[in-house]
C-alpha cells in the first residue's frame, strides 16, 4: 500500500488549484481515494485523514468539485494513432516511450495516464452524486439540478472517451459479448472493478445523458459546464458510433435547434486568418469545451499528412486558417479551438453536430437534406465569392462527400480515431493505416485488435479483470 500512497501524492496536484484551503484538502482526499478505487484495491489507507474534510458540506462544494478544470481534459492517445499527421524519425526518437509506441500502434502500449485521468473524473462525478442526497437543497433546486446533471454528463463523457480507446468498435452482432470498460457508478472504491460489455457501456452512456438532459440549462454559465445542447451532441456522437443513424440524426437536430451558430471564416473578426492563433477559445461554435494534454500531434514535430493538406481546395479558407507552412513544404496545424494553446480542443461544437446530421441524412437516403446541411457549413468555410454549393448524384455520392469534409473539418479534434474504427466495419470505407519509419513500414489493418488498447497493466494486476486480446 505504501507505493500506492506515494503515487496518490504525486497525483494530488491535479486537484490542488483552488485558493480555498478546505476545498483543496477535500479534493486532495478525493485524489488519494481515486487511485485506490481505480486500481480496485479493497483496503483503505492505514491512516485516515480527518473525515470532516472528505465530506462536502453543501451544494457549493459539490459544484466546485465538478468545476475543477482538469475534469475537462480529454485523452491524449485518442489523437496519436490517426492518419492526420506524421513525424520524422529523429523527432519520433526524441519522444517518450509511450508516444513512440502509440505512434506505431505497438500492441503493448500501456496508457495509464489517459485511463487514470478519466476515472478521476468519473470518481469525482460519482462523489458528487453520492453526496447530493446528504446536503440541503431547500430553495436551491436549480443548483442541485445542475450539480446532478453535470455529474451525470461528465461520467457519460468519460465513459464514452474510454470506450473509444480501450474497447473494440461497437458491432451490433457482437456488442453483447465484446468487452467494454468498468462502469463505476458510485464512489465506493471497495467495490471491485469489473468489465461490462460494449453493449452495456453504450447503454449506460445513453442513460446518463438522458437523465442529465432535463436537469441542465440550454445555455451554461461557462462552456466548461455541460448543457442540454451538449447532451444532445454527445448522444448524437454515441448513436453515430453505434450505427444508429436515425437516433443520431434526431439528437443532432435537437442540438442544432438549440445551438447552431457557425464561425464565418470570411469574417476577420471571427476568424483571424492572419494570426498564428486564428480561432479563439470558447468561440460561438463551442458547445462543451474539453482539451487534450500535450499530445504528440499537438507538438511542432507533427507534420500534416501531405495528401490531407492537398485535399483542401485553394479557395477553401481552412487551408490557411488550419495550417502554417514550416518553410520546408511541410505544414503544422494551428486551427485548434483552443486559442493557440499547445493542448488541442477535443470538445463538442456545432460544426461536428451539423456533419453528423449530414452523414445520417445521406445514410438514410435524404440526399437533398444531406447536401443542405453540408453546404450550411461549407459556405462559412470557403471564400464567399467562389463557393458553389455541393450536390450529389446519389446517396452514396452524398455520403462520400460528407465523410471527406468531416475528415477535413474535424482534423485534430479527437474524432478521427473513432471514425476509422466505425468505418472499418464497412468494406467500402475500411482503411489500412501505414507508418514509414527508417525504411520500415508499420501497418494497422481494419478491425485489428490493436484498435482497443490494452487495459493498463497496473489495473490488470490489481483487479484481475480480463485483458484485451492480442
Amino acid at each position: 500500500m505504501t507505493d500506492y500512497i506515494k503515487i496518490c501524492i504525486l497525483f494530488s496536484n491535479i486537484y490542488v488549484t483552488n485558493k480555498n484551503v478546505v476545498r483543496r484538502l477535500l479534493l486532495f482526499s478525493l485524489t488519494i481515494a481515486v487511485y485506490v478505487f481505480c486500481t480496485g484495491c479493497k483496503k483503505y489507507l492505514d491512516k485516515k485523514s480527518d473525515q470532516s474534510l472528505s465530506v462536502p458540506s453543501g451544494l457549493a462544494d459539490l459544484q466546485g468539485m465538478l468545476d475543477e478544470p482538469r475534469l475537462n481534459t480529454a485523452m491524449d492517445l485518442i489523437n496519436t494513432g490517426t492518419d492526420e499527421y506524421y513525424v520524422t524519425p529523429d523527432d519520433w526518437a526524441s519522444e517518450t516511450e509511450l508516444n513512440m509506441n502509440a505512434y506505431l500502434w505497438d500492441g503493448n502500449v500501456n496508457d495509464l495516464e489517459d485511463w487514470r485521468r478519466q476515472y478521476i473524473t468519473i470518481f469525482t462525478a460519482n462523489t458528487a452524486l453520492d453526496n447530493l442526497q446528504n446536503v440541503s437543497t431547500t430553495g436551491k433546486d436549480d443548483i442541485a439540478d445542475n450539480v446532478k446533471g453535470t455529474a451525470l454528463f461528465l461520467r457519460a463523457h468519460s465513459f464514452y472517451q474510454l470506450t473509444q480507446l480501450f474497447a473494440l468498435q461497437y458491432d451490433g452482432n457482437t456488442a453483447a459479448q465484446d468487452l467494454g470498460i468498468p462502469l463505476r457508478l458510485n464512489s465506493n472504491f471497495n467495490v471491485p472493478s469489473v468489465r461490462s460489455t460494449v453493449e452495456q457501456t453504450y447503454a449506460r452512456i445513453i442513460q446518463d445523458l438522458e437523465d442529465a438532459l432535463p436537469l441542465l440549462p440550454v445555455v451554461p454559465v461557462v462552456k466548461t459546464r455541460p448543457s442540454k445542447p451538449a447532451c444532445f451532441a454527445l448522444l448524437a456522437r454515441a448513436y453515430l458510433q453505434m450505427g444508429d443513424f436515425t437516433r443520431a440524426k434526431e439528437n443532432a437536430e435537437k442540438c442544432l435547434n438549440l445551438h447552431n451558430e457557425l464561425l464565418d471564416f470570411n469574417n476577420q473578426q471571427e476568424v483571424d486568418s492572419l494570426s498564428t492563433m486564428p480561432i479563439s477559445r470558447f468561440n460561438k461554435e463551442v458547445i462543451f469545451f474539453t482539451n487534450t494534454g500535450a499530445c504528440l500531434n499537438a507538438s511542432t514535430k507533427a507534420k500534416i499528412d501531405s495528401n490531407l493538406y492537398k485535399s483542401y481546395h485553394n479557395d477553401d479558407l481552412r487551408k490557411k486558417v488550419f495550417f502554417s507552412d514550416n518553410g520546408d513544404h511541410t505544414y503544422r496545424f494551428i486551427g485548434s479551438y483552443n486559442g493557440g494553446a499547445e493542448e488541442l480542443f477535443n470538445g463538442l461544437a456545432s460544426d461536428e453536430v451539423l456533419l453528423i446530421k449530414a452523414e445520417c441524412d445521406a445514410r438514410l437516403g435524404n440526399i437533398d437534406a444531406a447536401m443542405t446541411a453540408l453546404n450550411l457549413l461549407l459556405e462559412k468555410r470557403w471564400r464567399a465569392t467562389t463557393f458553389i454549393p455541393f450536390s450529389a448524384s446519389s446517396a452514396t455520392d452524398a455520403l462520400q462527400k460528407v465523410l471527406a469534409e468531416r475528415k477535413k473539418e474535424l482534423i485534430y479534434r479527437g474524432t478521427r480515431w473513432p471514425d476509422i474504427k466505425r468505418l472499418n466495419k464497412e468494406p467500402s470505407f475500411a482503411l489500412t493505416l501505414n507508418r514509414n519509419l527508417n525504411g520500415q513500414v508499420y501497418e494497422l489493418k481494419p478491425n485489428d485488435k490493436r484498435f482497443a488498447l490494452l487495459i493498463p497493466q497496473e489495473i490488470i494486476q490489481l483487479t484481475t479483470m480480463p485483458q484485451n486480446e492480442r
